[in-house]
């Protein structure tokens, strides 16, 4: 499994690129702006997308998505359906920080706690998070988890906003992420990638309580 990072939009949102190498099949994971950039690295790498996945369903993880819809006109969305009531409430997707127009979801398919997402010969798995927002989901494969909002380098995702929960975030950490192994890399929605095992013995947030 192959991945770029493309930090998109004001807020420098990480928009994952992830494919298989050989059957150059891939996924974008959180495509939150500036959809031609995400499609030029596409083209770059000469690669079919087949799903766009939103670990959660805020503006600065969609935005681009659009743009990628009308150049892959057959890729599916797919989504949390534990987050399918942010998909028509402007409040809980934060639309009102947007700068960008807003379209619907539509042709989606909802994802569960263990639902594998298959490109070419690669598979990531669906965690359920709960926190950040009710609908959060991280993608895991041995070695690779893609933590969304849910957990940061030395921090965790805000829990402040429409559907929100800072119990449950750090549950969702604490009993789901830090069970995985130590050497496992996270990267996350915003920021610098980590580890397991680095955030299991720094992250401050989540060992204070």
């Amino acid at each position: 499994m192959k991945h770029i990072t493309v930090p998109v939009g004001e807020l420098s949102t990480n928009c994952y690129i992830v494919w298989d190498e050989t059957a150059k099949k891939g996924i974008v994971i959180d495509p939150g702006a500036e959809g031609d950039r995400i499609i030029n690295e596409i083209k770059k790498l000469d690669l079919s997308i087949e799903y766009v996945v939103f670990t959660h369903f805020h503006f600065d993880h969609v935005l681009g998505y659009y743009d990628i819809k009308k150049y892959f006109p057959t890729l599916i969305p797919l989504v949390s359906e534990k987050e399918e009531p942010a998909l028509f409430d402007p409040s809980r997707s934060l639309l009102m920080y947007a700068n960008e127009g807003f379209e619907k979801l539509s042709g989606y398919k909802t994802l569960c706690e263990g639902d594998e997402i298959s490109f070419g010969n690669e598979k990531l798995r669906v965690i359920e998070t709960p926190g950040h927002t009710e609908g959060s989901i991280c993608l895991y494969r041995e070695g690779i988890l893609f933590s969304g909002d849910t957990l940061f380098s030395g921090s965790v995702g805000r829990w402040d906003f429409p559907g929100g929960s800072f119990k449950d975030e750090i549950m969702s950490v604490k009993n789901k992420l830090f069970t995985l192994p130590d050497n496992t890399l996270v990267f996350p929605g915003h920021g610098e990638s980590t580890s397991i095992g680095y955030e299991k013995k720094h992250n401050s947030i989540v060992n204070s309580i």
